[in-house]
């Protein structure tokens, strides 16, 4: 089986490692470097294009701090030629400080971001080039060297829409995991994840999703946004590049059209429906394609799966993924029976106090009985959800309240938005950050980040939950005046084209 590595001139040492490794794992790797580069008359990149790149099985693409005019170049042509000779692609980012690295390469990395985002395509982030070579590795699984084994391969869904929440560790879940995968092998044409705000319940249909690229040919993801329809309407540019001067309706009946008439085993998933009524579009989704669907709310026969809360071992596995000082264990057990196996409060916690140095576990556990804080007095078989955000509050209302101005602002805008996620330049553009200050909010952005009050998608993208959306909203208080800038931009949008939705708040 050839492998082709592209990457740019300054990752010459990473092409040999990973030459190496191919080698020894029985893939006949192709760098430039070997091939042979006598003057012919054609040009010499023309010739890697034509007899090497196009007729390998597999490309690696690995960017760190450059992206060469070639590498782009082979990038485009592997892309186009996907489906035929070459039948998989893995683009690897390897961590790097930004701020060392030229502004017009920062200008081009993003840029394949975004494209591949756009596109729906997976793309990875590593730390080091061993973390890479360990993911490659696993793929293998799902081609196992056809040509030397004789095996053919296997199918790898296109996909149309990636999750917000792409964590490939999961803790507490297995067994729901394996329920799901049982519920939708089965006949059923519907399902439905369902579960209180902030459990897992997106987390788990993630999990789904990204795994079962070898079950599926066609994969969607939607991010659902005040109806169903605006659903439809928002993930038209998924599927289709261009806009349109489309109605409302027409858009609806073209995504539909496309979904029901493509061929093969596919898969939608719909994350986070809070609105269980006129399901008439889920059900005209035809046989062919399985409907996933998580929310809070409950549907009439659609088969359902509940989500419970975690064990105190799994809470514990959460919050020690992110507490990364010495734990007592009794009083991290007291902590997390008060979060109830909350899945979103462990990590929120977690990153909080990770990020406090001031604060032990005894201090963070002191506080929460100081004010009253326990989970496990509300989630119960009747609990109303404002119980939750309100215990959330009495926790994380003096750490909001300590942040500075900038950090502040940057919550109060994100949470009138809807859940989807948002390029972090475009958001801070709607907010009308000037470009002397930018570097400035970017680093808010980033500290929010890390305490888990926003998160990051990919490296471009950040988005809030929807719970700690209500959380902000109530302890700083909107004010028209904060959030102008960013609601007269969106209206701006919204104005070129109607049918996109990006406020929680209706009319905006």
């Amino acid at each position: 089986m050839k492998v082709f590595i592209a990457s740019s001139g300054d990752l010459e040492q990473e092409r040999k490692d990973l030459k190496l490794l191919l080698y020894d794992e029985g893939f006949t790797p192709i760098v430039w470097e070997t091939i042979d580069q006598s003057i012919t008359e054609n040009k010499f990149q023309d010739r890697i294009n034509e007899e090497y790149l196009k007729t390998s099985d597999v490309i690696i693409l690995i960017v760190k701090s450059r992206l060469g005019k070639y590498t782009i170049e082979e990038f485009e042509i592997a892309y186009k030629n996907l489906g035929t000779k070459i039948k998989r692609m893995y683009v690897y980012f390897l961590s790097v400080d930004m701020h060392e690295v030229d502004r017009k390469e920062q200008n081009k990395i993003n840029a394949l971001k975004d494209f591949l985002e756009a596109e729906g395509k997976l793309y990875k982030v590593m730390e080091n080039l061993d973390k890479l070579k360990l993911h490659f590795l696993e793929q293998k699984k799902y081609f196992e060297n056809s040509q030397i084994k004789g095996k053919s391969y296997q199918t790898t869904a296109t996909l149309f829409g990636i999750p917000k929440y792409r964590d490939e560790n999961i803790f507490g879940r297995d067994e729901d995991l394996k329920d799901l995968e049982k519920l939708l092998q089965k006949n059923n044409h519907l399902a439905l994840i369902n579960g209180f705000g902030g459990i897992g319940k997106t987390t788990l249909a993630s999990k789904y999703y990204l795994n079962s690229q070898n079950i599926y040919d066609n994969m969607y993801w939607m991010e659902f946004s005040n109806s169903l329809k605006e659903t439809f309407v928002n993930f038209h540019l998924t599927l289709f590049e261009e806009t349109s001067n489309l109605s409302e309706d027409e858009i609806v009946s073209k995504v539909l059209h496309k979904i029901n008439n493509t061929h093969g085993h596919n898969l939608l998933v719909i994350d986070n429906v809070h609105d269980n009524k006129n399901t008439e579009l889920i059900e005209s989704i035809n046989n062919n394609c399985k409907v996933l669907i998580t929310s809070r709310k409950s549907f009439e026969s659609i088969e359902t799966l509940e989500l419970k809360i975690l064990s105190l071992e799994s809470s514990k596995k959460i919050f020690k993924k992110y507490y990364t000082k010495e734990c007592n264990e009794n009083t991290l057990d007291e902590i997390i029976k008060k979060t109830a196996g909350h899945a979103l409060t462990v990590e929120l916690l977690a990153k909080a106090s990770n990020k406090n140095k001031r604060k032990s576990l005894e201090d963070i556990l002191a506080h929460m009985l100081e004010v009253g804080f326990d989970l496990s007095k509300v989630l119960n078989e009747n609990f109303d959800e404002s119980l939750v955000v309100e215990q959330l509050v009495k926790r994380f209302e003096d750490d909001l309240k300590d942040l500075n101005d900038t950090q502040k602002l940057i919550l109060q805008n994100l949470s009138i938005l809807t859940a989807q996620e948002f390029n972090e330049k475009k958001f801070l553009t709607w907010m009308g950050v000037d470009e002397d200050d930018y570097d400035n909010y970017e680093a808010s952005v980033e500290s929010l980040v890390e305490i888990g009050l926003i998160k990051r998608v990919g490296d471009s993208k950040i988005s809030m939950h929807q719970v700690i959306s209500e959380v902000v909203k109530k302890v700083l208080s909107l004010e028209y005046k904060n959030c102008e800038k960013l609601i007269r931009a969106i209206s701006d949008e919204i104005a070129l084209d109607s049918s996109r939705s990006f406020t929680r708040i209706h009319g905006v």
